[in-house]
């Protein structure tokens, strides 16, 4: 018997479209999304001068200047509290995160001044600053710190805000050159220098901690987007002119007016590589990555953006086209695994077209959202339908769902009915099968079934939650798939929490070997012998007491049968011994990327180097653990017990 499988959903196979739940406002622009321990949610947005705005149904106050608010609501969207963030110009750029105590941090650009509560800041007419903020889960603003231009210089602005594991607060930006300064108030200076973007600390109290600034020569660069592993490497993606310099090397750009860059600095701060991507082109505004995202347990980092022309992503040459958007994953040191790239047939795809948000799931489930025209979209080259939507000149935004091996398994659309325009600022995977989003849309845009309540504007800040079938999907390499042999499937999920459930199955060759259970489980699901290579479908039903159902579905079909297979495939990694008491030994017949051992319930235990031969088990409780081990383009993972007695 194989530790080998496949099974894989689209959503044609089924035609099980995720559903949108009612959109909520959030007042004329929706910015950005956290979640607490709790599951309360936290929003930003910005309401504009002399204009009725809401909050769903709640009323926000008019005001003769523009403002920012953030707010926390419970699961349903009732209010718990707001805070208005008030100045006599302009306050944007608001992004959240949450600590591990359930503080709130705040990051947001303001112009001269800005009032919160009993907050006031008020720096000359023309200043740009950050504002650096921690309230407690009640509201009550904790501390806070700003960072300083003393100029009027608008490339100053945050573009993202992590939080580590730890509660260190990372920031990064685009700055105002070497006046921008990072430690107000402290009586040490500490200065950006001459560069384009940059990356700042401040821990759980405030304290600023470190600085680092990209490139070293004055050239066109701007941040897009950034992201923090579990081990507080950080990386970064954005666009950048025709030549960089970082620190040890330089970087030259594939186009006159913008490059995708994507780079990694390492828990050291020190940078480890840039890489320049993008097609030759004398006229592009958006060819940028624009987002990034990074799965701990994989070891995978996600980039999206747009192109042109032809691009080679790192192997792998794409040509645009119109369907510029583009999904990649790549390794940890930057090896790209696989890229896929999508859009519409419009004509003028590369102006407008672009992946904008992404998010990973805890099963490793990628969530996209972007930008897209409304004729003949054709995602992973699968043409979709465009039903009521009308014209090239209506920008509506996508949200799409794949799986860690790239496959597609839905794509749905949300936008106004007539030439307007809709777009997504960010993404939150929320609970079981959501997902929230925020953007801008016009008033009266439609989220499946449902539309935009309308403000005094024509637009409106939006808070959408799209539902989907609770569907566990299997999918890994096709270098797993076996006919000829029995096939093990270990599931570690929570099935269904705290109550009792019963599994049934449609096919006599799919079984596994619990019918009853209680709560989270480990599933062996066994996939029999398909000696005659035939296309088969199942389905393993879950019920829970409650009426709830979830599902397993297997597939396999002629198409993904290797060519030339001849003999059974069996698994190219040697563990030993197994069980194991003190010292597993490892031998691979091919270089892996990464290694890591997980507990029955899915949680990492440890992580080890690619030239790992031996793992200690070593004060590890006796049990059942999985071992996955990562290649450049499959996932094995092999069932290891420790025994000690």
């Amino acid at each position: 018997m194989s530790f080998l499988v496949i099974a894989f959903l689209s959503f044609e196979t089924f035609g099980q479209h995720p559903v949108w739940d009612p959109p909520q406002r959030l007042g004329h622009m929706g910015r950005s999304v956290a979640v607490d321990s709790h599951s309360k949610l936290y929003f930003s947005g910005r309401v504009y001068e002399y204009n009725q705005a809401y909050l769903g149904d709640q009323a926000l106050p008019v005001s003769e200047d523009n403002y920012a608010f953030i707010a926390k609501t419970d699961n349903t969207y009732a209010l718990e509290w707001i805070k208005n963030m008030e100045g006599e110009f302009y306050i944007s750029k608001s992004f959240l995160a949450v600590d591990s105590k359930d503080n709130l941090i705040m990051v947001c650009k303001f112009r001269s001044e800005i009032k919160i509560d009993s907050l006031e800041l008020k720096f000359s007419e023309e200043e740009i600053n950050i504002l650096v903020a921690k309230f407690d889960p009640l509201g009550k603003l904790i501390w806070h710190q700003v960072i300083e231009t003393g100029i009027s210089n608008y490339f100053l602005e945050p573009m993202g805000l992590k939080v580590t594991h730890d509660d260190e607060i990372i920031i990064g930006g685009n700055s105002a050159n070497s006046y921008t300064l990072f430690n107000s108030g402290t009586g040490e200076e500490v200065r950006g220098k001459e560069a384009q973007i940059f990356f700042a600390s401040f821990n759980a109290d405030g304290k600023f901690q470190w600085v680092r600034t990209y490139p070293e020569n004055d050239f066109s660069f701007y941040l897009r987007s950034f992201t923090v592993d579990e081990n507080k490497n950080l990386f970064f993606t954005g666009s950048m002119g025709t030549h960089a310099v970082f620190e040890d090397f330089t970087v030259d750009g594939k186009s006159l007016m913008g490059s995708i860059v994507f780079g990694k600095v390492n828990s050291d701060l020190k940078l480890e590589w840039v890489k320049a991507m993008g097609g030759a082109s004398s006229f592009v505004y958006n060819q940028s990555g624009q987002d990034i995202a990074v799965d701990d347990h994989l070891g995978a980092v996600y980039l999206t953006g747009a192109f042109v022309g032809n691009t080679d992503f790192g192997g792998v040459t794409l040509d645009a086209g119109d369907n510029n958007i583009f999904l990649a994953r790549y390794t940890l040191e930057g090896d790209l695994v696989w890229v896929k790239n999508m859009g519409s047939w419009s004509g003028v795809a590369s102006l407008v077209e672009e992946g904008k948000a992404l998010t990973v799931d805890n099963e490793g489930m990628v969530y996209l959202g972007g930008s897209i025209r409304a004729t003949n979209w054709s995602f992973n080259g699968v043409p979709v339908e465009t039903a009521g939507f009308n014209g090239s000149l209506s920008q509506h935004s996508f949200f799409a769902k794949y799986t860690a091996g790239g496959s597609l398994l839905w794509v749905t659309v949300a936008g106004p009915p007539e030439y307007d325009n809709h777009s997504v600022s960010q993404l939150l995977e929320y609970g079981n099968s959501s997902l929230i989003a925020v953007g801008t849309a016009d008033s009266g845009s439609t989220f499946g079934e449902h539309a935009l309540k309308p403000n005094d504007l024509l637009m409106a800040g939006y808070i959408g939650e799209l539902r989907e079938p609770d569907i566990k999907i299997f999918d890994v390499s096709l270098d797993y798939m076996t006919f000829r042999s029995d096939t093990l499937l270990v599931s570690y999920f929570d099935i269904f929490s705290n109550q009792a459930w019963e599994a049934t199955t449609d096919k006599y060759w799919l079984t596994t070997d619990k019918l009853k259970g209680d709560g989270n489980e480990v599933l062996e699901v066994r996939v029999e012998a398909n000696e005659h290579y035939e296309p088969r479908f199942g389905r393993l039903s879950l019920t829970a007491e409650n009426g709830i159902e979830r599902a397993i579905i297997v597939r396999q079909e002629k198409g993904n049968i290797i060519t030339g297979l001849e003999t059974e495939m069996t698994s190219k990694l040697n563990i030993y011994p197994n069980p194991v008491a003190e010292t597993l030994f490892i031998g691979a017949a091919d270089s892996f990327v990464s290694i890591h051992l997980y507990d029955v319930h899915g949680k990492k235990i440890k992580s080890y180097p690619p030239d790992t031969t031996q793992i200690s088990m070593r004060g590890i409780k006796d049990g059942l653990y999985v071992l996955s081990v990562e290649y450049f383009h499959k996932v094995e993972r092999i069932k290891i017990i420790k025994n000690s007695r």
